[in-house]
């Protein structure tokens, strides 16, 4: 019996609703990551994200409801748009000496 990573996830309300999404259809997981990235936000990527981990029997219905999850928009004719401020974040880091990364998420009609 081992254990494998699903999902690796850099944004903490992306790992939550693959963590549900896993709990609601009876897949046993563990969700990894939480407490480092709690204490310190905007350090996801030192702390390697927030890592959903399962066991090797549990593998194959774990995909499939991450699969699932992913391809089914939240209602018909809707995407999922990110933007990421790359050129705002180095502004920020350049004079202000603090990285950020930022990003714009946003829900459209298709």
């Amino acid at each position: 019996m081992g254990l494998r990573i699903v999902a690796r996830l850099y944004d903490q309300s992306e790992a939550l609703v693959m963590s549900s999404a896993l709990e609601a259809a009876g897949v046993p997981h563990w969700h990894y990551g939480a407490p480092q990235c709690r204490v310190d936000p905007f350090s996801e990527i030192a702390y390697d994200g927030y890592k959903i981990v399962v066991c090797d029997e549990d593998l194959a219905a774990a995909i499939a409801v991450i699969g699932e999850a992913l391809s089914a928009p939240v209602r018909e004719g809707e995407r999922l748009s990110i933007q990421h401020f790359t050129l705002m974040s180095l502004l920020l880091y350049f004079f202000l000496g603090v990285f950020l990364p930022l990003k714009l998420r946003r829900w459209h009609d298709v």
